[in-house]
């Protein structure tokens, strides 16, 4: 997140730690899955890539926001 410009910090750190939280999430299901299932360890897809981009993680305040169903915050 220090590389980006300050503004956008916290907006950065947020996203990676959505980002790493949910990969955490599928980990444990999965595993949790596999010994109901009594499968071994190791089995499954190993799913490992390049970073997504910064504009995939990160939407500027306002933009692609659906208004909420609960009403406005007063």
């Amino acid at each position: 997140a220090r590389s980006f410009p300050p503004p956008s910090r916290p907006f950065v750190a947020a996203a990676w730690g959505r980002r790493w939280c949910g990969l955490l999430a599928f980990a444990a299901q999965r595993a949790f899955s596999a010994s109901l299932l009594t499968l071994p360890a190791g089995s499954g897809a190993h799913v490992d890539g390049e970073a997504p981009l910064l504009s995939d993680l990160v939407v500027p305040p306002g933009e692609g926001a659906r208004p909420s169903r609960l009403g406005p915050r007063l």
